[in-house]
């Protein structure tokens, strides 16, 4: 990985817009070193923060911000000219599968609100391009902060991300500091182990919780004996269904038998009837039967579209939706062309800048057009005319037509009781016994049909509230068995916890000796490298529990601390971050605020020749003239090592920093 680019915008003492280009590539030559010089207070300190923010937003180890949160942080660090908005930006370029993948990452602050002097009131803008491609707001959210884990790990930062006063604080601190101890952690792989750990409680204080609201055995064999009742009852209404069936039959086939000779009756009683009633009776089937006809014309031409109404409505309504996205994508389209022509006008007489912010400003006005543009998805695609004719059928034509249809119902049932009323003055003569037993008998079949029909349907609604409970009583059981399986599971799985802690505990010592071992060797080796002195030392050991680090003589004994000189133990502390970042295995740019703090010149030149030219593949030194002078700066540019030098210029007058080439 390489950081290809560094933007800051009003952020600490660069007001503006400011780029830094930090490839370190020279007449196309890979060079290691980008040396930026400044006083103290012109910024140095502001690039690596930077740098870190962009990277991990609120979650950033940078300087100044002691107990301030985030919010707090972010105000003060805004340039004091602008105090609404600030920004930074990194590009990343790394390899990813044998393919090189450009990274974007920009981050802006805007405060709103500022009359209520509430610093909560802020957003955070992140945006991440990738090869020219942005990434949705959705995708940054799920997995922005797993990706930078993958490719540049917090753990481990503060071995590549550091200053001189980590330096100081590591070389004469008696211990490891937490940023160091961390990143040992990480390298280690201890914090895995320690989720585990925390995760294993955590699953174990749930099975405890869990296991108090399990129901018992009994509850099981309590499910069990209902559903074998309501399988007793399921039986007994089916047999009842079954006879209750059987005799329905009969009766049907009683009253069909009974009817049989009403009609004969009635026939009989008909053709003895005056011809005039039969007359009537006669023109008004004639007109029922054109009434009919009409009203098969009606139901055979749109009348059934009535049982989609709904349906046809919300065509209606999704038609409607998808034009006005036809029409905003026709206007976004003439917007974007005359935007396009405006923009390319804009470039041509203003500064980029300035054209940059019409440009944001022009495609956030446009952003409510996009928004309608995909407002819907395209699924009927149908045109105005075909709209406006749909309309006209829901709102118009059914109407008609259903109001007409309801007034040819209504005909028809007056129709059918002008009929029936006929029948009767034809049937009014006296009836014979004979009729009025017959009726009277197919009156009582008919009834008995009625209460068994109704006695039916009882038990079916029996049988479908039984059906409803056992299905119910079987979820439950099944439910229960699942839990009292998962139960012994649990059980099982207690048993075999504190086993599992020792396991844990046996891995996490194997695997300290086995990787600090490897930890030893390449300090031990950066650490003789950097002081050019093999016969100096033996060896550098780490103290696997507390990470004590330890030095030991040619002659094997231990060299107590205080025999080493204040350069050499500075020296130590950066053999220990270089041995560390590269046990890392990550191939990270490693960035060094006042790199040369207290080194006495001895010292200062074994870095210059040994550490800055092998430290990494892109080395960023954030130096004063103090550290790193006319002649240190020679060396350096003698190995041929440097692929770009800026110089951080403070003008008191206007309170902000420049960026310029060259160095002190």
């Amino acid at each position: 990985m390489i950081f290809k680019e560094l933007v800051l915008e009003n952020f600490g003492a660069y007001l503006g817009r400011n780029v830094i280009n930090l490839n370190p590539e020279k007449d196309g030559e890979s060079r290691p070193i980008i040396l930026i010089g400044g006083m103290n207070g012109f910024g140095k300190t502001t690039i690596l923060d930077s740098i870190r923010l962009a990277l991990y937003g609120i979650r950033a180890k940078v300087s100044n911000r002691g107990n301030l949160n985030y919010s707090r942080y972010l105000m003060q660090s805004i340039h004091r000219s602008v105090l609404t908005w600030a920004g930074v930006e990194l590009v990343i370029e790394q390899v990813i599968d044998r393919k090189v993948v450009e990274l974007k990452v920009s981050r802006k602050w805007e405060w709103y609100d500022l009359d209520s002097k509430n610093l909560d009131h802020y957003r955070e803008k992140l945006r991440v391009i990738e090869n020219g491609v942005s990434w949705k707001q959705e995708e940054i959210i799920k997995r922005f902060q797993e990706y930078i884990e993958r490719i540049f790990p917090i753990g481990i930062s503060d071995l590549f991300l550091f200053d001189g006063e980590q330096i100081k604080e590591l070389a004469e601190s008696k211990k490891i500091t937490d940023e160091v101890a961390e990143g040992i952690k990480s390298i280690l792989g201890l914090g895995l182990i320690s989720n585990l750990s925390k995760d294993l409680n955590s699953m174990v204080n749930g099975i405890v919780k869990k296991r108090a609201k399990t129901p018992s055995l009994e509850k099981i064999n309590s499910i069990e004996e209902r559903i074998r009742v309501l399988k007793e009852k399921e039986i007994e209404v089916n047999s009842r269904l079954d006879s209750l069936f059987s005799e329905k039959e009969k009766a049907e086939k009683q009253a069909s038998n009974q009817k049989t000779k009403v009609s004969k009756i009635k026939l009989q009683f008909s053709q003895s009837s005056s011809s005039k009633e039969k007359n009537k009776l006669k023109e008004k089937k004639r007109d029922r039967a054109l009434v009919r006809k009409s009203l098969e014309y009606l139901v055979a031409s749109k009348l059934p579209l009535v049982l989609i109404k709904n349906l046809l409505r919300d065509a209606i309504t999704q038609g409607t939706q998808e034009i006005e996205c036809k029409k905003a994508k026709i206007i976004l389209n003439v917007i974007r062309l005359r935007d396009r022509r405006l923009l390319n006008y804009v470039y041509s007489i203003m500064s980029d800048e300035e054209s940059k912010k019409i440009e944001d400003y022009l495609e956030e006005d446009n952003q409510e057009l996009v928004e309608k543009a995909s407002a819907v998805p395209m699924i009927l695609k149908m045109d105005f005319p075909i709209l406006e004719r749909l309309k006209k059928i829901v709102d118009v034509e059914l109407a008609s037509q259903q109001r007409m249809a309801l007034e040819k119902m209504d005909l028809l049932a007056s129709m059918e009781a002008d009929m029936e009323e006929i029948e009767t003055r034809i049937m009014a003569v006296d009836l014979s016994e004979e009729y009025d037993r017959i009726l009277e008998e197919f009156s009582a079949a008919s009834q008995k049909t009625a209460d068994l029909n109704k006695a039916i349907i009882e038990a079916q609604k029996e049988r479908k509230e039984i059906n409803k409970q056992l299905v119910l009583a079987k979820k439950q059981l099944s439910v229960y068995v699942e839990e009292e399986m998962k139960r012994q599971e649990e059980v099982h799985l207690l048993q075999s916890v504190d086993k599992i802690r020792e396991n844990l505990i046996k891995y996490k010592e194997k695997i300290i000796i086995k990787k600090i071992s490897s930890i030893e060797e390449e300090v031990t080796s950066r650490f003789k490298y950097l002081l050019h002195k093999p016969d100096l030392i033996n060896s550098v050991m780490i103290e696997p529990k507390k990470f004590k680090i330890s030095v030991y003589d040619k002659s094997k004994k231990l060299l107590p601390k205080n025999r080493l000189s204040a350069g050499e133990k500075q020296l130590l502390a950066i053999a220990l971050l270089w041995g560390l970042a590269s046990v890392s295995n990550y191939r990270l740019p490693i960035v060094i605020d006042t790199p040369l703090a207290r080194l006495d010149s001895s010292h200062q030149n074994n870095l210059l020749e040994y550490y800055f030219p092998n430290a990494s593949h892109q080395v960023i030194l954030l130096c004063t003239d103090a550290e790193l002078g006319g002649e240190e700066v020679a060396k350096l540019r003698n190995l041929d090592v440097i692929a770009r030098e800026y110089l951080l210029n403070y003008d008191k007058r206007v309170n902000h920093t420049t960026i310029s080439n060259g160095y002190f």
